[in-house]
């Protein structure tokens, strides 16, 4: 007995229906809230600090109404360009981010950013609850953190 075999356009015509199908199928479920919809978090910009250090640091604020009700406090830099630089200046100055931790409480108190000396810069918080991402370093500036109580530290191996 002979194998059936599908022919090129049945092949097309089953992706495409799948495809359909899996975007239906979405569509539903966050429509539904099922699952996280990409509007569920809100992002607040705090304090900009526009130049520290020949850098911009901006301290932001992001809470999401998901499932999770996670909320986290992020710091970025980016370089200082001047409003009348050339357009080009602005294509490659991302923000890049420095610390990401979550507050230990929504009311509390923001980082501190001061430059300590040379190129090191300080950013302070009193207390958090969990510290997601650090960087140490950035172009030419050392970053130093005082961060007083970290509520949750993570164990060496989780990340």
């Amino acid at each position: 007995m002979a194998a059936h075999q599908l022919s090129p356009g049945k092949i097309i015509i089953l992706l495409i229906t799948l495809v359909f199908l899996l975007g239906i199928g979405t569509i539903t479920a966050v429509g539904r809230r099922m699952t996280p919809s990409p509007y569920a978090c809100k992002t607040q910009t705090l304090q900009t600090l526009p130049r520290l250090a020949g850098a911009r640091f901006t301290v932001s604020h992001t809470q999401c109404q998901d499932y999770t009700h996670k909320q986290f406090v992020s710091v970025y830099v980016q370089r200082f360009v001047e409003p009348d630089a050339p357009f080009y200046k602005y294509w490659f100055n991302k923000p890049v981010l420095l610390l990401r931790y979550h507050p230990e409480t929504s009311s509390g108190p923001m980082p501190t950013i001061a430059r300590t000396g040379g190129n090191v810069i300080e950013i302070s918080v009193p207390r958090v609850a969990q510290i997601d991402d650090r960087r140490r370093q950035w172009l030419g500036l050392t970053i130093r953190y005082k961060i007083g109580i970290v509520d949750h530290p993570l164990v060496a191996g989780q990340g």
